[in-house]
């Protein structure tokens, strides 16, 4: 059986993917697709991020010795990451106009892209140094990890990804 940072962590290589596939269709201008995946993936990502924060951080205090990280650097970078989603959403479905303003809002998108991921490396690298580690020490019958939910609310999304990755 997988330890619980091997789940979250396939969690979060799902997300990538997801997030993957949205710039795909950036990059051949599948605008529509594009943006179904986008919201998608957030749908996903703050779905995770809820149960991290209404779950897994609180029973992150109670598991011993004060957590490797405070929580407030968990809860911080989700807020900037719901930010920077919330962005990268409201910029995508604004995308258009002729062929030129289309590229040029593509390689601005990808700017954005760029910073949001050295975001998202940071803050997978502390929650894998500091909380699924913490999660891997616990007792697994003393909680839920969230990722039976989220492959559940993740398949809801099979259509849209098979049509994102054979187009």
């Amino acid at each position: 059986m997988a330890s619980p940072s091997e789940r979250l962590v396939a969690v979060h290589r799902e997300l990538d993917e997801l997030f993957l596939l949205h710039a795909e269709c950036l990059l051949e201008r599948q605008l529509e697709l594009a943006t179904e995946l986008l919201g998608a993936y957030r749908e996903l990502l703050f779905l995770h991020m809820e149960h991290e924060e209404k779950v897994l951080l609180p029973l992150y205090t109670r598991l011993g010795p004060l957590p490797r990280f405070p929580l407030v650097l968990y809860t911080g970078q989700h807020e900037k990451i719901r930010g920077m989603v919330d962005a990268l959403v409201a910029r995508t479905g604004s995308l258009g106009g002729d062929a030129r303003a289309v590229r040029r809002g593509v390689l601005e998108l990808f700017d954005r892209h760029a910073t949001y991921k050295h975001l998202l490396e940071h803050h997978d690298g502390a929650e894998c140094q500091g909380l699924f580690a913490a999660l891997d020490a616990a007792p697994s019958e003393a909680f839920d990890d969230g990722t039976e939910a989220w492959w559940v609310a993740r398949r809801a999304h099979d259509a849209l990804v098979e049509r994102a990755a054979t187009h």
